[in-house]
C-alpha cells in the first residue's frame, strides 16, 4: 500500500509542476491601453494637471515569464518613456522606480526594486534630465519570487520625476489580463498596421521570444547570453530618431 501512496504523491507533484503558469499578462487598470513590442501600458500627461500633451510619459509592463533555469523565479520588464515638447526640463529619478503587488485599496505589498535600469543600453543610477524637445526611454528588469508573483493579480508601478522645481510621484496600476493586448502590440492590428516580427527556431514563447529588447524574457536557450540586450534604441542625449510608436490597443 505504501508504494502506491508514494507513487500517487509523486504523480500529484508532477501534475502540479506541469500546471504551474509559465507566463502572465497585464493591462493598465485605468486609461486607454497603448502598446508596442509586447509591452502594454498607458500614456499620461506631464505634469498630471497639464491641459495639453506637450509632455507625456508612457508606463508599460512586459508579460511576466517564469525562469527556464529556475522555476522558482520570474522576470518582468517595465518601460518608462518621456517625450518632452514643454519648455521646462523634466528630471527622472531612477531610484524612485519600484514594482509591488496592489491589494485593491489595502496596504500595498512589498516593493521590488529593479535589478537594472538602462537607457540606450547603459545603466543609469543618477537623475536624468530630459530637456525641451527631447525624449528618453528607461528600461527596468525585475527578478521576483515566482509563486508570489503569479498569485498577484494587481501591480503598482511607482516612479517619480520633477518638472521645474516641483516633484511628482506617479502610480500606475496594472491588472492581470489575457495575452490579446500583448499580441496586438506586436502585430499592430488595433491600429491597422502590420509587423515584420520574425520567427526563429529557438525554444520559448512564440512571438514574444522575438521582442527587440525584452525577448530574453521569453527564451530558454539563450537567456543568459542575451540579457545584455535589454535596451531601447532611442539615440543619444540629444534629439535622435523617434523610437517605435505606442499604438492604441483598443
Amino acid at each position: 500500500m505504501r508504494p502506491f501512496i508514494l507513487g500517487a504523491a509523486a504523480a500529484a507533484l508532477l501534475l502540479a509542476a506541469g500546471c504551474a503558469p509559465r507566463e502572465a499578462y497585464y493591462r493598465p487598470a485605468e486609461g486607454k491601453p497603448v502598446g508596442r513590442d509586447g509591452l502594454v501600458g498607458v500614456r499620461s500627461r506631464v505634469p498630471p494637471e497639464a491641459a495639453d500633451n506637450d509632455a507625456t510619459a508612457v508606463a508599460a509592463l512586459s508579460p511576466m515569464v517564469r525562469s527556464e533555469r529556475d522555476g522558482r523565479r520570474a522576470q518582468i520588464g517595465a518601460v518608462i518613456e518621456f517625450r518632452n515638447k514643454r519648455r521646462e526640463t523634466i528630471t527622472f529619478f531612477p531610484d524612485s522606480l519600484w514594482l509591488g503587488p496592489d491589494h485593491g485599496g489595502r496596504e500595498t505589498g512589498p516593493a521590488h526594486y529593479p535589478r537594472a535600469i538602462t537607457r540606450n543600453g547603459r545603466p543609469v543610477y543618477d537623475p536624468v534630465e530630459i530637456p525641451h524637445w527631447h525624449e528618453a526611454t528607461f528600461t527596468a528588469r525585475f527578478d521576483l519570487d515566482a509563486k508570489a508573483a503569479f498569485e498577484a493579480r494587481r501591480w503598482i508601478l511607482n516612479w517619480s520625476y520633477q518638472v521645474g522645481e516641483k516633484e511628482f510621484t506617479q502610480t500606475t496600476r496594472f491588472l492581470a489580463a489575457g495575452p490579446e493586448l500583448a499580441r496586438r502590440s506586436l502585430s499592430g492590428d488595433a491600429a491597422g498596421l502590420t509587423s515584420g516580427t520574425s520567427n526563429r527556431s529557438e525554444s520559448g514563447v512564440p512571438l514574444l521570444m522575438d521582442l527587440p529588447f525584452l525577448g530574453f524574457l521569453f527564451r530558454g536557450s539563450s537567456m543568459s547570453s542575451s540579457r545584455s540586450s535589454l535596451q531601447v534604441s532611442t539615440g543619444g542625449p540629444g534629439a535622435g530618431p523617434i523610437p517605435g510608436e505606442w499604438w492604441p490597443l483598443e
